[in-house]
C-alpha cells in the first residue's frame, strides 16, 4: 500500500493485486478501485488487463509460513519479467540478506542496487529478457 501511495503522487495509473484477503480489502478502501488477488508468482499469466505496466513495484515474499524460502522471491521476479517489457522497469524493496541478483540478472538485462541500508536493500532492473515474455499493447504503471 504504501509503495502504491508514493506512485499515486506521481500520477501513475495502478493496476493493483494481493493475495491476502485483509491487505486486498485495504487497498480496495483506500484506493477506491479494483485491486486482484492473484498469486504474484503467476501475476504474468493471471493479469487479465490489455495494458501491461510501464513499471512494477514489489515487495516480494520471502517465506512461506515460517520456512525462509528465497526461490519465491525469484519466482515474482521471473513473474514481473514476463509482465514488462524491454523498456519497463522493475522498482523492488527486500531484505538485505535475500540473493535476489541473480534472478534479476537472469530475468533483466540492467539490474542497479540504488539505496538501502543494513536491514534492506532497493534494487532497480530493465531490459526484461524473460522468453515469451508478452508483446505490449498499452502502457500503464
Amino acid at each position: 500500500g504504501a509503495l502504491a501511495a508514493f506512485a499515486t503522487r506521481a500520477g501513475a495509473t495502478l493496476v493493483l493485486n494481493e493475495i491476502d484477503p485483509f491487505r486486498h480489502s485495504l487497498l480496495r478502501a483506500v484506493f477506491g478501485g479494483e485491486a486482484t488477488g492473484h498469486d504474484g508468482e503467476h501475476i504474468d499469466d493471471l493479469l487479465q488487463t490489455q495494458i501491461l505496466p510501464d513499471v512494477v513495484v514489489m515487495n516480494p515474499p520471502f517465506h512461506d509460513g515460517r520456512a525462509a524460502d528465497p526461490k519465491l522471491g525469484a519466482r515474482f521476479i521471473r513473474a514481473a519479467a514476463g509482465l514488462l517489457t524491454g523498456a519497463g522497469r522493475l522498482w523492488m524493496v527486500a531484505n538485505r540478506h535475500l540473493p535476489y541478483e541473480a534472478a534479476l540478472a537472469e530475468h533483466f538485462g540492467d539490474v542497479a542496487e540504488i539505496g538501502g541500508d543494513t536491514r534492506f536493500k532497493i534494487l532497480t532492473a530493465t531490459g526484461a529478457r524473460r522468453p515469451g515474455a508478452k508483446a505490449a499493447k498499452g502502457r500503464r504503471a
